[in-house]
């Protein structure tokens, strides 16, 4: 059985080499072509100044349209969606409870779902 701080750790590895190669292919572009690169955000922040209902649709994209709303909302604290705010978790649910009354957002069961115009 794998040591839980080990796999912390080999998890952390990966994302720093990830990033590495994200400079790198900028860095790369930028010698190619001489432009200014962007450097990518970091994905723990990708969501940070976004509007939340805009932050649950990039999510439920990436996810096919369809997320258990669990997951959901783990998916939009890990991107950040909740820096900086006092009441971040709340609105978030807030957020996703007005979405599905207006209409941008069903339930069915525990999954938040895309409606069919939206995929």
């Amino acid at each position: 059985m794998e040591n839980p701080v080990r796999k912390t750790l080999l998890a952390a590895v990966e994302s720093t080499r990830t990033q590495l190669r994200q400079y790198e292919a900028a860095l790369k572009a930028f010698d190619a072509e001489q432009v200014t690169p962007i450097p990518p955000s970091p994905p723990e922040s990708r969501f940070a100044g976004v509007r939340p209902f805009d932050a649950i649709v990039q999510v439920l994209h990436e996810n096919h349209g369809r997320m258990d709303r669990e997951h959901l909302m783990d998916a939009l604290v890990a991107g950040g969606a909740t820096l900086g705010k006092k009441r971040g978790h709340h609105n978030l649910r807030i957020s996703l409870d007005l979405n599905v009354k207006l209409g941008k957002l069903e339930i069915d069961g525990s999954d938040v779902v895309l409606p069919p115009d939206k995929p």
